[in-house]
């Protein structure tokens, strides 16, 4: 919850500007936002209420307004952010196909002085295949029951 937070809000000390005759700080990014509200919106059907209450105290403690963040604008979304969770279980045959890409270019003639460079290519196209194919697994297993995200959020420590 403290990452996704801290990803999408900022104390407004960082980036917006103050303005003592209109009573602060300009809340360009949008805001003010409280912690306790922003998290209870996001969080309130699958963490304990009182976990939030404490994460959000420390943020409050930290920071009583917060600014939107002003890394990101509107913009900066791909198509990816908007991915329906249903596209996840095709990972296994995209790291298939990954893997029989890989296969197919071991069959590639390459002249001997780029060949130790060109087999390195290939090992991270494996090591890449794989590691998205793992997240892609990850992501389905908290999409598809509740309970192990919040579980994984309630046990998650980002420090």
């Amino acid at each position: 919850m403290e990452f996704w937070f801290y990803s999408d809000y900022e104390d407004p000390v960082h980036s917006c500007p103050y303005n003592s005759k209109e009573g602060g700080y300009q809340f360009i990014y949008g805001g003010p936002y409280e912690a306790d509200e922003e998290l209870l919106n996001e969080f309130s059907d699958i963490v304990p209420e009182e976990v939030i209450e404490e994460l959000a105290k420390e943020l409050q403690d930290e920071c009583p307004e917060w600014s939107g963040d002003s890394s990101v604008s509107p913009d900066d979304y791909t198509e990816w952010d908007y991915l329906p969770s249903v596209e996840l279980p095709k990972h296994l045959q995209t790291f298939k196909d990954n893997i029989s890409n890989v296969r197919a270019l071991l069959n590639v003639a390459v002249s001997p002085a780029q060949q130790r460079h060109f087999r390195g290519m290939l090992y991270v196209s494996v090591i890449i295949a794989m590691e998205a194919y793992l997240l892609d697994n990850f992501l389905s297993c908290l999409d598809a029951d509740k309970a192990v995200f919040r579980k994984f959020v309630e046990t998650r420590n980002i420090s």
